[in-house]
């Protein structure tokens, strides 16, 4: 998962993950542009999905985690961690 992944340096970020061979969740707060920049990596045949996630509210995250289109969702420890 890379958070804040709809822009920049997080994009180039989710691909070469992806590339490497990873399932990789793009997430950001935008929902929308989380899913666009996700839909155009996938477009290339890679294995990323978008999701709109707020990290600072841990019922947000908990909704990421328990979708059923994130990676290995049943198979996955996730831990939130505030500050």
């Amino acid at each position: 998962m890379v958070t804040g992944g709809a822009g920049g340096i997080d994009v180039a970020t989710v691909e070469a993950l992806a590339v490497a061979g990873a399932q990789v969740v793009l997430a950001d707060v935008a929902d929308d542009t989380a899913k666009a920049a996700a839909e155009k990596l996938a477009a290339q045949g890679l294995s990323v999905v978008g999701h709109g996630v707020d990290i600072s509210a841990e019922a947000s995250v908990e909704r990421l985690v328990d979708s059923p289109s994130t990676p290995s969702a049943a198979s996955t420890s996730w831990t939130t961690t505030r500050r």
